[in-house]
C-alpha cells in the first residue's frame, strides 16, 4: 500500500486495528510522516466535498440577490477569501504545534541480520520485526529476552528503545538508566533517556542528561533538544 493511500485510509478510520495501531505508533516517532498527516487533515477539513458543496449553495443564495453582471465576480472574492482563511489556518497551525520530543528520536538501524553476531533465531526474528516498526511485537521479545539476561546491553537498548516508541516511558528510563558506560550503546541509551524526562515534563533532568553525553557523534542532535528547552 503506497503512503499517501495508507494515510488517507488511516484518517477515514478503514485501516484494521492493527494496521491503525502501526501508524499511530509511527507518528510519534516519524516527524516527517506526521506532518504528512496534519497536512492531509487539513486539507480534507478545508476542501471536503461535503464543506465545498455547502459553500457553493451559500455562494448561489447570495448571487441571486446580485445584479447578474456582477455575480462572477463576487463569486471568485468569496471563494478568494474562503482560500486565504484555509491558507492563513494552514500556517497558524503548524506554528502553533509545541515541540514534540518523538520528533527528536534517533535513526536506529539495529543490528544486520548475520549469524556471525548471534546464533539466536528468536532475537533475530525480534530484530527484523524491530526493522519493519513492529515495536510493540519486538519489544515483547527484547524483553523477555532482556530479563534472562539483565546486564546484555543490546537487549537492554533495544528493548528499552521499543518501550520508549510504544510510549512506555517509565519502563523506557528504568533499562535506560541500567546501561554501563561501557556499552557501545550508552550514549544513544542516554540521549533517548534525556527524551523520556523531557516527555515526563522535566526540562532540567533532560538538560542534564544530555550534557552529559560525550559522542561527538551526537552533537547536532543534542544542541537542537537542548535549544528547544531554552
Amino acid at each position: 500500500m503506497e503512503e499517501s493511500e495508507l494515510i488517507d485510509q488511516f484518517l477515514k478510520n478503514e485501516l484494521t486495528a492493527k494496521e491503525a495501531e502501526a501508524v499511530n505508533i509511527r507518528i510519534q516517532y516519524d516527524a516527517e510522516f506526521q506532518k504528512k498527516i496534519a497536512l492531509r487533515k487539513l486539507v480534507m477539513a478545508g476542501i471536503s466535498e461535503a464543506y465545498a458543496e455547502e459553500l457553493k449553495i451559500k455562494l448561489k443564495k447570495v448571487d441571486r440577490s446580485l445584479e447578474k453582471k456582477n455575480r462572477f465576480q463576487f463569486s471568485w472574492k468569496i471563494a478568494a477569501v474562503f482560500a486565504g482563511v484555509v491558507l492563513v489556518g494552514s500556517v497558524l497551525f503548524f506554528l502553533n504545534q509545541k515541540p514534540n520530543p518523538y520528533d527528536f528520536d534517533l535513526v536506529e538501524i539495529g543490528i544486520p541480520n548475520t549469524m556471525g553476531r548471534t546464533q539466536n533465531i528468536v532475537f533475530l526474528n525480534a530484530m527484523n520485526d524491530f526493522k519493519k516498526g513492529e515495536y510493540i511485537s519486538s519489544g515483547e521479545v527484547f524483553s523477555a529476552l532482556q530479563r534472562k539476561q539483565p546486564k546484555n546491553d543490546t537487549l537492554l537498548y533495544f528493548s528499552g528503545l521499543c518501550d520508549f516508541r510504544t510510549k512506555q516511558t517509565r519502563s523506557a528510563i528504568v533499562k535506560f538508566n541500567s546501561m554501563m558506560p561501557s556499552s557501545e550503546y550508552y550514549d544513544k541509551a542516554r540521549y533517548h533517556l534525556a527524551l523520556c524526562y523531557w516527555i515526563e515534563g522535566n526540562p532540567a533532568r533532560t538538560a542534564q542528561v544530555l550534557e552529559d553525553i560525550r559522542s561527538g557523534n551526537l552533537k547536532k542532535e543534542v544542541e537542537k533538544v537542548l535549544q528547544m528547552l531554552r
